[in-house]
């Protein structure tokens, strides 16, 4: 014959297997996506009029290249104007042609971020007719005194592309893709996929664009990089790279709320 008592704890008993997975589900740990910053520039930390080729970023190799044989420095120009803040650089007229590679490449598993103040495109604002912005590399091994660079290609241009006096991409992750928008100041955030080749374009000015190019590329370097009249003037230069989350961990955890969920469903 049941006692009182053990009819009182049939339903606690009926679901202890499951509150058991739902245990163990919840010790699983989540995935580790954060960002780890792979090269970091003109922002809090550089020193106000030091020389910028050859220096060293906050995060990232020695500044590599071409700067058209002027002092081409933090917070300033080589005309003794001041910058908007003490780290900000302007590729001031000349076309210049400088690299820096990042302490760690872009590999499976993971998305890089590249985000910039964009100041603005100098006198033209935008300019006429020629480029100024950030290119993302893949491959390269050191740059030269002549600006050109040694092993790899550019993969990512973002700022503005040749002759199109507004904010853009180009180049092969996303082919050309102009915005219309000439917004300044702003901050350009560019994002890639590792394994897809999904990509996204946004700014705070507006600009809200993604597709999906080539997969798989290993992303290792930067360049900034002027010319045919083009400049372009900017702070807070970042690169990330972080872990992309995999589908099926948050499906498990997602699973296990569902269950909980049912349960209190059928126990209420």
């Amino acid at each position: 014959m049941k006692t009182q008592k053990s009819i009182m704890n049939i339903p606690t008993i009926k679901h202890v297997p499951t509150l058991v997975l739902l245990f163990g589900i919840s010790a699983l740990p989540l995935p580790n996506c954060k960002a780890a910053t792979v090269f970091d520039d003109f922002a809090a930390g550089d020193t106000s009029g030091a020389s910028i080729l050859g220096s060293t970023p906050i995060v990232g190799g020695v500044w590599q290249g071409n700067d058209s044989g002027t002092l081409f420095q933090y917070g300033g120009n080589s005309a003794g104007h001041t910058e908007v803040t003490s780290t900000s650089m302007y590729t001031d007229g000349s076309a210049r042609s400088i690299y820096s590679i990042f302490t760690s490449t872009l590999g499976a598993g993971q998305e890089l971020t590249l985000s910039y103040n964009l100041i603005g495109f100098g006198n033209g604002l935008p300019s006429s007719g020629g480029f100024a912005g950030v290119s993302l590399y893949s491959g390269i091994t050191s740059a030269n005194s002549d600006g050109t660079q040694n092993g790899g290609s550019e993969q990512e241009f973002v700022g503005e592309p040749f002759g199109s006096s507004q904010i853009g991409v180009d180049s092969a992750i996303s082919g050309q893709h102009l915005s219309g928008n000439t917004t300044v100041p702003t901050l350009l955030t560019f994002t890639y996929l590792y394994d897809t080749g999904a990509w996204t374009f946004t700014s705070t000015g507006g600009i809200n664009m993604s597709g999906t190019g080539a997969a798989g590329v290993a992303l290792n370097s930067l360049q900034i990089h002027n010319g045919s009249g083009g400049d372009i003037d900017l702070n807070n230069l970042a690169v990330n790279i972080s872990a992309v989350p995999e589908p099926s961990s948050f499906g498990l955890v997602g699973a296990g709320v569902g269950l909980i969920l049912a349960i209190r469903r059928r126990m209420a």
